[in-house]
């Protein structure tokens, strides 16, 4: 499962890579907590700069996403619709599974 869950996202990420914010670091290559808090300690670095910090695990919140909306953006973003497809198949394998 874990192979397919892969697949798909290695799949699906070079069509949405250009809609990702510059500031998101989950799911991006090479890129991790570490250049998170990097980024924050060089922005505190600036004078006069004030910051809020929010900091949330979100490691199970796929498991809690409304998937029709995750289709819905998808089909936004032009991703393929036979990669669309194979994304609902499979969320819908793993609703009734």
């Amino acid at each position: 499962m874990k192979c397919l869950e892969y697949l798909l996202l290695h799949t699906i990420l070079p069509h949405i890579h250009q809609h990702l914010d510059p500031l998101q670091f989950a799911y991006k290559t090479k890129r991790g907590t570490e250049d998170a808090v990097a980024c924050l300690l060089q922005h505190l670095d600036s004078p006069g700069t004030t910051v809020r910090i929010l900091f949330a695990d979100f490691s199970s919140a796929f498991n809690t996403i409304q998937r029709h909306l995750l289709i819905q953006k998808l089909l936004h973003l032009n991703v393929p619709s036979r990669l669309i497809h194979l994304l609902h198949n499979f969320l819908t394998n793993i609703q009734s599974g």
